[in-house]
């Protein structure tokens, strides 16, 4: 039995099941799972420095196949794109040999898929002989016996027990001087005749239903992977009704024809093997998420075609407020004119755009904080009622356990803490009936604009004194119900801190003015000093942007005149260090600082809301989140109003 030295991975998904699958091993076959970039060179550095200077027997390796393979890029309308012309991922068989070169294990072993055998270089030297060649320069041997012209492998995975026909390429070297003997098969194709298959094959391959055919059926769903429980519950009733075939959808016979003619003799056989049973219409199943992603809660706008309905319904108003009808041409342009002026005017007024403006940042932060279901536009299109003095809310919230309930969303943009936001009897009063009529609560969403701070008031609480209702930004923020929403205020260890690294082939040396230019050839985070990886950067990074952290500072890593790399560090401008850690905001502000970037890129204000989808914003936090690199404190605010 080996005992592994180092495992490197880049993929979070990967290093963990890694962990799992070697946690319960005795302490002796524990081994450490480095998850990093073995591009980057402090990654290659740390390797080194945990495995170097021991003897490594063996030293497996599987650079990335999407470069090779023969379905990916090397394929359709990938062939002549200029981004794959010359993909940077071929060469990352370098970074392999390079830690061959420094540990020189007495065997190496290579694997690939089986296009790496055809896919040349700039020079027309397929990057398999360049492979081979690297690593005889460094003294190993590929020899096999039987082969003596060949010096890889060549194996396809079902006749060594495995449930799938698949090639492989294997590379196994030797620095002792050693011939290999490729490996038995164990399995036998049964389609093979009897005489030609091998005298070590005693089994015929396996199928799928031979490895998994005595599980449980699985149906197709929605998993419970980083749901909240009010979020597990509503799409636990999506679940039942994909089972029953809620979702299907027949095909379109004429396009499906089409494309099976164009299909390879391949395909149009895996099509006639699934196809309906006689007299059945051949049915598929709209695609479905198997599980909600970080940073994507999956809320867009319904499509609604609003040059059709929208222009229409706002054009039919214009016509009816100035006495005009749709009956020729002439009245038409005449409501064209009174809709050109109206948009003139009012893209003139501040107070209207910015306000929109509000209202729009609102109904995105109301979507990315995780727990609102629906986002309704209430105060949009005709409502006719016995009681015309009733004025209609912003929105229409509908919140993850079914509450619903009215919002009127307010900009408060003055000096603070002092000043109060006043609401007039009448306007509370034709609020207040409007929500009455549908026996639903109202709220009020106030953006204080100054703080970056979103409160959400419940009208019935607003204090009334001496004959009016306000409130300042104190006493809003005591009795604040954004938590509703999904909102929370996070903190995490001091400082966050991007590091680039210079490209070490590349020149990065100081000049005379104290100036030196460099290509980034790593990207690294770190909280108080420890290196994150996986899901840990997301969450660090977009805190880094959007997060309150003002203090920045830039600290460069110089080997004589030459960059190394350099860091930018953020922290509190204020905070105290005993605690162990500081507060970076409210998650509402860092969408509000989110939304903020996306309609105003250039100090500009240019969109009312931004082009991305709200599902696009925020990000997800698990609710059984850990971690020992990136902790962070997550705060509900419940509201007092004792």
């Amino acid at each position: 039995m080996f005992d592994v030295a180092a495992a490197v991975e880049m993929d979070h998904a990967a290093c963990e099941s890694l962990r799992a699958n070697h946690a319960s091993h005795p302490a002796k076959h524990a081994f450490p799972v480095i998850e990093s970039d073995l591009t980057l060179a402090a990654t290659h550095k740390y390797v080194l420095d945990r495995i170097g200077g021991s003897q490594i027997d063996l030293m497996i390796g599987g650079p990335p196949c999407q470069s090779y393979s023969q379905i990916g890029t090397r394929t359709g309308r990938w062939i002549n794109d200029e981004r794959f012309q010359d993909d940077s991922r071929d060469r990352l068989f370098e970074e392999y040999v390079a830690l061959v070169r420094e540990l020189l294990p007495r065997f190496v072993v290579l694997e690939n898929v089986d296009g790496i055998r055809s896919k040349k270089n700039a020079y027309g030297e397929p990057f398999l002989s360049v492979i081979i060649r690297s690593l005889e320069e460094l003294g190993y041997s590929f020899r096999i016996v039987g082969s003596p012209e060949r010096k890889y492998l060549r194996l396809n995975a079902a006749s060594y027990g495995v449930p799938q026909v698949r090639n492989r390429i294997f590379l196994v070297g030797n620095r002792l001087g050693l011939d290999l003997i490729p490996p038995p098969p164990t399995h036998y194709d049964p389609t093979t005749s009897i005489g030609k298959r091998s005298p070590s094959a005693r089994w015929p391959w396996l199928t799928v239903f031979d490895a998994i055919g005595d599980l449980p059926p699985v149906l197709a769903h929605y998993t419970k992977t980083h749901m909240s429980p009010e979020q597990w519950r509503y799409y636990n009733a999506q679940n039942a009704k994909r089972n029953e075939g809620a979702d299907e959808v027949p095909y379109h016979l004429e396009r499906f024809h089409a494309h099976y003619e164009q299909l390879s003799p391949a395909g149009k056989a895996f099509l006639d093997f699934v196809k309906a049973a006689p007299g059945e219409p051949l049915r598929y199943h709209r695609a479905r998420n198997q599980q909600l992603s970080e940073g994507v809660n999956g809320m867009e706008h319904l499509k609604r075609d609003a040059t059709r309905f929208e222009v229409y319904d706002t054009a039919h108003a214009v016509a009816q407020q100035n006495g005009l009808t749709f009956v020729g041409k002439d009245e038409l342009k005449q409501v064209v004119q009174h809709m050109e002026q109206s948009l003139l005017k009012e893209t003139q007024n501040p107070a209207m755009y910015y306000g929109l403006l509000n209202e729009a940042r609102f109904s995105y932060v109301a979507a990315a904080l995780g727990k609102t279901v629906v986002v309704k536009r209430e105060d949009a299109g005709t409502v006719i009622s016995s009681n015309t003095t009733m004025k209609v809310p912003d929105y229409r919230l509908v919140v993850a356990g079914g509450d619903e309930f009215f919002v009127e969303v307010k900009n408060k943009y003055e000096k603070l803490p002092k000043v109060q936001h006043t609401f007039t009897d009448a306007y509370f009063s034709s609020l207040e009936a409007y929500a009455a009529a549908f026996s639903r609560p109202l709220k009020f969403a106030i953006y204080w604009s100054p703080l970056n701070l979103w409160t959400l008031i419940s009208a019935d609480k607003l204090p009334f004194r001496n004959g009016k209702r306000a409130i300042g930004v104190l006493e809003a923020a005591k009795i604040n119900e954004m938590a509703i929403l999904g909102d929370m205020t996070i903190a995490t260890k001091v400082p966050l801190t991007l590091r680039l690294l210079s490209d070490t082939a590349e020149p990065s040396t100081l000049s005379a003015e104290g100036e030196a230019r460099f290509k980034i050839g790593g990207v690294e985070l770190f909280c108080d000093g420890e290196r994150l990886s996986g899901e840990d950067c997301k969450l660090a990074w977009y805190m880094m942007l959007y997060g309150q952290w003002s203090e920045l500072n830039q600290i460069p890593y110089m080997d004589g005149k030459r960059l190394i790399a350099l860091d930018y560090i953020i922290s509190p401008e204020v905070w105290e260090p005993k605690q162990g850690f500081a507060i970076i905001g409210q998650l509402s502000g860092m969408i509000s600082r989110q939304f903020q970037q996306h309609t105003d890129p250039d100090g500009k204000q240019k969109l009312i809301r931004p082009l991305a989808e709200p599902g696009k914003f925020g990000i997800s936090i698990p609710d059984g989140y850990k971690s020992d690199r990136l902790p962070l404190w997550r705060f509900t605010i419940e509201p007092n109003y004792a």
